[in-house]
């Protein structure tokens, strides 16, 4: 008798829990919707005030709209670190990224619609699987709208930072679409106590915008190896990395 009563009073307390669990439930996701929606907003009017109020300075973006404008497809990389400036510069483009499942995924999803961005959510280092899934879907989706660039953070979402991960370049070769690299940097800026330290500009600053490329995933008509492909987009970001960082300073 003591054990049937033990056990009726834990199948009651696991239903209570989840009872009273539920509610939370229902209302977490509108709640992170809003705020999503919500802080696309305030970062859309933070953005155009950063914009009005600074000196920026935009080169190699004519590149990747001559390689759209061909219809060849652009597959562009960026450190997670510039996931503010990037996605405010190519607000015109209609562009195509990947977002994180996570809750924080769905705030910087906000972010990125309100900027025109079509947002595929899944992939992430924690979850191969479905980031092998993602990328197939990115892939598709590419070769039918080479018009559609795909902007990458190569070193998110979970770092380390400014590490490129291969995907990006196993994605190039096989929708065989050029790459691109870009980096911002401000004169004036914040940054956040993340792993990546994602930079937030501030009005009146200069603004440097850097993008680089194409890089060819193929040479003399056969595709270049995926470690040395890999390898230099490693290299090349870094020295853009760099070289705007130099460019900032000599023009402030």
């Amino acid at each position: 008798m003591p054990s049937s009563i033990t056990n009726q009073f834990f199948a009651f307390n696991a239903k209570l829990r989840k009872w009273t669990r539920t509610p939370r439930n229902w209302t977490k996701k509108p709640v992170i919707g809003t705020l999503a929606f919500t802080l696309g907003w305030v970062y859309h009017g933070w953005m155009t005030l950063v914009w009005w109020t600074s000196r920026v300075d935009v080169t190699g973006l004519d590149e990747i709209e001559r390689s759209l404008d061909e219809e060849r497809g652009v597959v562009a990389a960026l450190y997670h670190e510039s996931i503010l400036i990037g996605p405010y510069t190519v607000r015109h483009l209609n562009s195509i990224t990947i977002v994180n499942r996570s809750e924080s995924g769905n705030l910087i999803a906000g972010i990125l619609r309100r900027m025109n961005f079509t947002v595929i959510r899944g992939g992430s280092s924690r979850g191969k699987s479905r980031h092998k899934e993602v990328m197939g879907d990115l892939a598709a989706r590419l070769k039918q709208e080479r018009r559609e660039p795909v902007f990458i953070a190569v070193d998110g979402s979970h770092g380390p930072a400014r590490v490129v991960k291969p995907g990006i370049v196993a994605l190039a070769k096989r929708v065989d679409a050029p790459l691109f690299i870009f980096h911002g940097a401000s004169s004036l800026a914040v940054r956040l106590p993340s792993w990546d330290r994602t930079l937030i500009p501030l009005p009146f600053s200069r603004i440097i915008v850097r993008f680089h490329g194409p890089i060819e995933p193929r040479e003399a008509g056969r595709r270049i190896p995926t470690e040395v492909l890999h390898q230099r987009m490693q290299h090349e970001i870094d020295q853009l990395v760099q070289q705007t960082s130099e460019d900032l300073k000599a023009k402030r």
